[in-house]
C-alpha cells in the first residue's frame, strides 16, 4: 500500500480528497527529476479564453462541474505558480482563439514551446548514451 512505501510519504502531508490528476501534477512539480536539467513542463490555458472567446452556448464544455471543482482548479493553478518559482518548472499561460468551425485554434506558439521543451529533455536524457556510444566506436 501507499502508506508502507517511503516513496509516497509526501502524500501524507498533502491535503486530503485531491484528484489523482492533481497528485500526479503535484508530484511532478515538487520532486526533482533524476536527470539533471530535466524539469516538468506545465502549460495552462489563459483563464480569459472561455469568457472572451468561447460562445456562451459552449461554456458548459469548458467550465468546471461545480463551484468546488472551480475553486480546486484555481488553487492548483496558484500552487503551480508558486512551485514554478522554486522548482524550475516551465509554466506558461498559453493563449488561443475560438473558431466556430474548428474549435480551439491559434495553438502554434504552444506547439512550438512543447516541441522545444520535449526536444531539450530528450537531448538531456539521451546525451550521455549518445556520447558514450560515440567514444566507444
Amino acid at each position: 500500500t501507499i502508506d508502507s512505501d517511503p516513496r509516497f510519504n509526501w502524500i501524507n502531508s498533502y491535503e486530503p480528497n485531491r484528484s489523482l490528476t492533481e497528485l500526479e501534477i503535484a508530484h511532478a512539480a515538487s520532486h526533482p527529476s533524476p536527470v539533471k536539467g530535466v524539469k516538468p513542463h506545465i502549460f495552462i490555458r489563459d483563464h480569459s479564453f472561455v469568457q472572451n472567446q468561447v460562445p456562451l452556448t459552449m461554456h458548459q464544455n469548458f467550465n468546471s462541474e461545480s463551484e468546488q471543482a472551480k475553486l480546486d482548479i484555481l488553487k492548483l493553478n496558484q500552487k503551480l505558480r508558486n512551485w514554478s518559482s522554486h522548482h524550475s518548472i516551465t509554466l506558461d499561460n498559453y493563449s488561443c482563439k475560438w473558431d466556430f468551425r474548428h474549435g480551439m485554434i491559434g495553438l502554434e506558439q504552444l506547439e512550438e514551446k512543447i516541441v522545444k521543451c520535449v526536444s531539450t529533455d530528450i537531448e538531456l536524457i539521451f546525451q550521455p548514451i549518445i556520447h558514450q556510444n560515440r567514444i566507444s566506436i
